[in-house]
């Protein structure tokens, strides 16, 4: 089974996370999928919501911080859709933090959800 948690070591460092406000954009094929994809689901009435994703992390000798922007909740339902229909400009990790929690171990690794590709809802998944 394909490893589906990326692990990033803290050593001992604090963790604090940083909000941008930076705004998801996606390539012109993807965007335009996610717009063919989401056009049934809004036409039953599903709303878009913010979600926050994972823009970036910053290691350092003291911390780890990490930076989280906002897509819209079709962005990701766009780049999932696209992974599991094998496009090829699907990407190859989604890094919406939209779980709830971000867990710290106690021997100072991050863990970060990966959605489950069996679910189109919000469950994350650990396989270790």
């Amino acid at each position: 089974m394909e490893n589906k948690v990326e692990l990033w070591p803290i050593d001992g460092r604090n963790v604090r996370g940083e909000q941008t406000g930076e705004r998801l954009t996606l390539d012109e094929d993807l965007a335009k999928f996610t717009e063919e994809e989401w056009a049934p689901l809004e036409a039953k009435g599903y709303k878009s919501a913010w979600m926050t994703w994972l823009s970036r992390a910053n290691f350092d000798d003291k911390e780890v911080v990490l930076h989280s922007g906002v897509m819209r909740y079709k962005q990701m339902n766009g780049m999932l859709q696209s992974i599991l229909k094998g496009k090829e400009f699907a990407p190859r990790t989604l890094n919406n933090l939209d779980v709830g929690s971000i867990a710290v171990t106690s021997d100072d690794y991050i863990l970060l959800t990966r959605r489950n590709p069996s679910i189109n809802h919000a469950g994350g998944m650990w396989n270790l």
